[in-house]
C-alpha cells in the first residue's frame, strides 16, 4: 500500500472521480504529486484541485491515517493492491483506496447486495433472514449495508446458516454507526466476513457519504435484491445504481396499502424482477458459475472414462486434478497423501505425460493424453 494512495485521500478538494482520473494516468500515484499544475490540468482538473495536488507538502496528515488504520485493526487497500475487490473496479468512480476490517480476500467474487429499508415489517425481516441464508448455503456471500432494519437482518441471516457477509458502511469503520451495530459489527469480523468502506478512519457518519457508500453496495453484489422499501429509501438509490451498472435488480413484492412496499412495487413496475422465490437471486448469481461448473464436470467425467487413472497415489493425484488445477499443498490435503508421497506422484505423472507444470507451481493434467 502506498502512502501516497492515501495522501489523495488528504489533498482537498479531490473526491473518488478526480482520484480516478489522476491514478488513470498516474497508476503509480506518487508521481502524480510530482506533476505540474499545467500536466495535472490536463486530466481534467480544476485549477483548485490542480494547484491543491502540486503543491501538497505536509504529509502528517497522512501519517496520523496510517497509524489509525493500525490502531483500529484496519487495512488500507489501494486501487492497484491484489486484495482490492476486483468489482469495485468496474465503477465509473472507484474509490482510490477501500479500508478493510476482516477477511475480504475472494468472499465477494460470488456475492449479492441485499438492501431494504430501516422500518421494516415482520415479513420483511423474516425475508431479510431467509435470503441470508439461502445464499450463505449457496455459497454466496451477503453483501449488505449494516444499517437498521433489512440490512442487519440480511447479515444475521447470512451469519446463522454458516456463511460470511460483508458490511458495507458509510462512516469510519471504527466509528460504529448505528451505535447499537457494534456487537454485530464485531459477530461479522469475527465469523470470517469484513467491513468495508472507503472513508478514513474516524470519519463519523454524514449524510451525503451514503449515497456514495450505496455505489459500493450495489457494485460488489453480481445481483441486487431489494426487500422493502419506502417511496424515498435509500435502498431504491442502491437499486437505480446496480441497474446503472447493468446488474440484475430483484424486489420482494409487497402489500399495496404498506408504505414500506411502496418503493419496491415501483420498482417492479419499472422494471425490476419481482422475487417470488428465494432460490431466484442464487440462480440469477449463480447462473452462468453453475453452467460453467457443469461443463467442467462433463469433461471430467469424459477424460476419466476415456483415460482410467493410473495405480496407487499417482492414481489418487491424477483423479483430483482432472477438472481442476493445483498444487502439491492443495493436493496433500484432498488426499491424505503426505508431501514427500505427492511430490514423489506428480513427478511420476510428469514424467508419463499425464501431468504438466502451471505458472505459480502448479499442475494439471495434460489434455491431449
Amino acid at each position: 500500500m502506498s502512502r501516497y494512495h492515501l495522501a489523495l485521500l488528504c489533498v482537498p478538494g479531490i473526491g473518488s472521480v478526480s482520484a480516478g482520473k489522476i491514478l488513470a494516468e498516474f497508476p503509480e500515484a506518487e508521481r502524480a504529486f510530482g506533476a505540474s499544475v499545467a500536466r495535472l490540468r490536463e486530466l481534467g482538473l480544476s485549477a483548485r484541485q490542480a494547484e491543491a495536488l502540486a503543491g501538497f507538502r505536509d504529509f502528517s496528515p497522512v501519517e496520523r491515517m496510517e497509524e489509525q488504520v493500525a490502531a483500529s485493526g484496519q487495512r488500507a487497500l489501494s486501487f492497484t493492491d491484489p486484495e482490492y475487490p476486483a468489482a469495485l473496479r468496474t465503477l465509473y468512480s472507484p474509490p482510490p483506496v477501500v479500508f478493510v476490517r476482516g477477511d475480504i480476500n475472494i468472499k465477494t467474487e460470488l456475492a449479492a447486495s441485499v438492501v431494504g429499508t430501516r422500518q421494516p415489517t415482520p415479513y420483511g425481516l423474516k425475508v431479510a433472514e431467509h435470503l441470508g441464508a439461502a445464499l450463505s448455503r449457496s455459497g454466496i456471500c451477503t453483501v449488505s449495508g449494516g444499517a437498521r432494519g433489512i440490512d442487519a437482518q440480511a447479515h444475521r441471516g447470512a451469519m446463522a446458516a454458516g456463511g460470511s457477509t460483508v458490511a458495507v458502511l458509510g462512516a469510519g469503520l471504527d466509528v460504529a454507526y448505528p451505535p447499537e451495530h457494534v456487537t454485530l459489527f464485531e459477530r461479522i469480523v469475527a465469523d470470517g466476513g469484513a467491513l468495508l468502506g472507503e472513508l478514513p478512519p474516524g470519519t463519523p457518519p454524514m449524510r451525503g457519504s451514503f449515497p456514495a457508500r450505496n455505489r459500493l453496495l450495489a457494485g460488489l453484489g453480481r445481483a441486487c435484491v431489494v426487500v422493502e422499501a419506502g417511496e424515498k429509501s435509500g435502498a431504491l438509490i442502491t437499486a437505480r445504481l446496480a441497474m446503472e451498472q447493468g446488474k440484475t435488480v430483484l424486489a420482494v413484492p409487497g402489500r399495496i396499502d404498506r408504505a414500506q412496499s411502496r418503493g419496491v412495487n415501483r420498482l417492479i413496475r419499472d422494471g425490476a424482477k419481482p422475487l417470488l422465490e428465494i432460490l431466484d437471486v442464487v440462480e440469477e448469481v449463480l447462473g452462468e458459475h453453475l453452467n460453467r461448473g457443469q461443463a467442467e464436470d462433463e469433461a471430467a467425467t469424459a477424460m476419466r472414462a476415456q483415460l482410467p487413472p493410473p495405480p496407487g497415489d499417482a492414481g489418487k493425484i491424477w483423479d483430483r486434478l482432472v477438472g481442476a488445477d493445483a498444487d502439491a499443498d492443495e493436493l496433500a490435503v484432498k488426499t491424505g497423501l503426505s508431501a514427500a508421497q505427492v511430490n514423489a506422484a506428480l513427478l511420476e505423472l510428469e514424467l508419463a505425460g499425464r501431468v504438466r507444470r502451471l505458472p505459480g507451481n502448479r499442475y494439471a493434467v495434460t489434455q491431449e493424453v
